[in-house]
């Protein structure tokens, strides 16, 4: 009981009596779930535990390889221990030579969100290219202008000089095939 009140944040000793509503021999050997009776001391806390409601695991063993619940209590609780046992688990990056990899670190618990990087390095990103504005970029000219041969030739040509080859083209006049 105790545990039940420490986990859902209730006021020490709240919690005098608990007992399963379905009597033990009237249970399914599958039955996952429970319905538990608590017996509160106090009104207010009853009417927090009624409007908020409250979770209560039987078992860690059980609930933490059952449940996918990632906010599951006794599942923060486990994996709490779990990441004290394994300070490796708290690490916010992979160590290498530089030593303010291995000093990034959260405490057991804590989501990785909690870490801020003041004073840490910035990543060195290679330095971007600046985007070619559109009079820079070479052009590929769609289908439908000219033949295969002309695209090719036009190809590492810029904007601006591609259209001029272009309107000269259409300027001149094309020979007409005899009938």
């Amino acid at each position: 009981m105790r545990e039940i009140e420490v986990t859902n944040g209730l006021p020490a000793n709240s919690i005098t009596a608990a007992h399963y509503i379905k009597p033990e021999e009237l249970r399914a050997e599958d039955q996952r779930h429970a319905n538990v009776m608590l017996t509160i001391n106090r009104a207010s806390v009853a009417n927090d535990t009624i409007l908020n409601g409250i979770v209560v695991c039987a078992h860690w063993s059980q609930c933490w390889r059952q449940n996918r619940d990632r906010h599951c209590p006794s599942f923060l609780r486990r994996c709490t221990i779990y990441d004290s046992r394994h300070p490796e688990n708290c690490r916010i990056f992979f160590p290498t030579d530089e030593l303010w990899t291995h000093e990034a670190m959260v405490e057991p618990g804590q989501p990785f969100e909690s870490y801020h990087l003041m004073g840490k390095p910035r990543a060195r990103t290679p330095a971007r290219r600046q985007p070619a504005t559109i009079g820079q970029s070479p052009v590929a000219p769609a289908r439908s202008i000219g033949n295969q041969k002309s695209r090719r030739r036009a190809g590492g040509q810029d904007l601006d000089s591609f259209l001029n080859t272009t309107n000269a083209a259409d300027a001149s006049p094309t020979a007409m095939p005899p009938h």
